[in-house]
């Protein structure tokens, strides 16, 4: 499974025949690969860095830190 947030929000409503007022924030894929990059794209392309995962879940709150 992948997410893919890179693309233009225009051409997926169009492909995606979303309704006016919809806008498309990310595509979640399903599918075999056949390799994995050694990086994750945000962090090769210098977008984001690696996140530790406690950082990033929480329970029962929002986590705003």
């Amino acid at each position: 499974m992948g997410w893919v947030s890179l693309f233009d929000p225009e051409q997926l409503a169009a492909l995606l025949k979303i309704p006016n007022g919809g806008k498309p924030v990310a595509i979640i894929c399903l599918g075999h690969v056949d390799h994995f990059y050694p990086k994750p794209m945000l962090e090769r392309e210098g977008w984001a860095q690696r996140s530790d995962i406690k950082d990033l879940v929480s329970v029962d709150r929002w986590c705003a830190d």
